[in-house]
């Protein structure tokens, strides 16, 4: 079972369109997710192996310090 980080390079409301990457422990989906963030990208959220919301996008981007993106803002 995977933890799976759902990102995008730019703002959709989308779901369907986000991006999904996967790591097998809380700390790997954390650290992915740090990543997105670093590479400027938008971290909708996290979700555990249950497929529940372990974090979303306020909390991810709380815990890393990330500043939030206008919604026309393509990068």
């Amino acid at each position: 079972m995977a933890w799976d980080i759902w990102w995008d390079t730019e703002r959709r409301t989308e779901v369907a369109r986000w991006n999904v990457a996967s790591a097998q422990t809380e700390a790997g989906a954390l650290d992915r997710a740090q990543h997105f963030l670093r590479l400027g990208c938008i971290v909708h959220a996290i979700r555990n192996p249950d497929g529940a919301i372990y974090m979303d996008e306020a909390q991810i981007s709380a815990r890393f310090g990330a500043k939030e993106r206008p919604a026309n803002d393509r990068g």
